[in-house]
């Protein structure tokens, strides 16, 4: 069996034993995404109320914090003015004073501590705030918005998310030219989270539906680090390999890099 028989063979048998990330939906299918779109809808209000009332709870204690910190600061400095007079006539009074102002001091350090470990907690309140609703975003409903979320998510790391969106635009606009640029980087979200066997499935996926794109390089590039992550170091040679045969390819000085590697035994121990 010669190269190119074995890697038809290698997508044929991941075609036939892989679902389609992306298929038809039937009516129940469709009636039970409206329901849940709706109770969606539903948490996302219920979400929203409660972390504004959080939110403003949150800041009357910063405020009150900060005024706090404010008027011991202002007391303390009226006392050391007084203490900065000396006068002979108020040397009882002056020893009182600094030992008010000892503890002014005293006070003045724990508050502002106090202070501190308000902002750090209202700075994870706010993270967690928007952590919280970008997960419940609605994704656009057009090809370029997807498109510009999904490169936005997976420039940040933000695979899950990126990952909505590509596989939305691969579901919604397969026949879209950047349909296999979406299920490329779909996989490479895959790849990126050490889901290898997902990964494999998504890059059959392109070298199945869209034999002529012009990112099969980058196709069979995943598709190779998806075996070696599945152990299967010999097949996914036959994927670099077939990269190292695309000159123009950017992948083709790194395919060749892991064909050295497998055949000196240092992938796949």
């Amino acid at each position: 069996m010669n190269k190119r028989m074995r890697r038809s063979l290698i997508v044929g048998i991941f075609c036939l034993v892989s679902l389609p990330l992306v298929g038809c939906v039937t009516a129940g299918r469709g009636d039970k995404m409206e329901a849940d779109i709706a109770a969606l809808q539903t948490e996302m209000e219920a979400l929203k109320s409660s972390i504004s009332k959080d939110r403003e709870k949150l800041n009357e204690t910063l405020i009150k914090a900060q005024q706090d910190v404010e008027r011991l600061e202002s007391v303390l400095q009226e006392a050391r003015n007084v203490l900065g007079r000396n006068s002979a006539d108020l040397s009882a009074d002056l020893e009182a004073l600094r030992k008010a102002v000892d503890r002014l001091s005293g006070s003045l350090d724990v508050s502002k501590r106090e202070f501190q470990q308000l902002q750090k907690a209202f700075e994870l309140f706010q993270k967690d705030v928007d952590g919280r609703l970008n997960s419940h975003l609605s994704l656009p409903k057009d090809p370029d918005g997807l498109w510009e979320v999904g490169n936005q998510r997976f420039n940040d790391e933000k695979h899950d998310d990126a990952r909505k969106a590509f596989e939305k635009f691969a579901q919604e606009f397969p026949q879209h030219d950047r349909a296999d640029d979406a299920l490329v980087l779909l996989g490479q979200t895959f790849l990126k989270q050490e889901r290898y066997q997902d990964a494999a499935r998504t890059f059959t996926r392109v070298l199945r539906e869209y034999k002529d794109s012009d990112v099969n390089d980058a196709a069979n590039f995943g598709f190779g680090n998806a075996l070696v992550g599945l152990g299967r170091c010999d097949d996914a040679r036959v994927f670099f390999e077939e990269v190292t045969r695309m000159r123009r390819s950017p992948y083709r000085k790194e395919a060749t890099a892991k064909v050295r590697a497998i055949k000196r035994g240092k992938l796949c121990k």
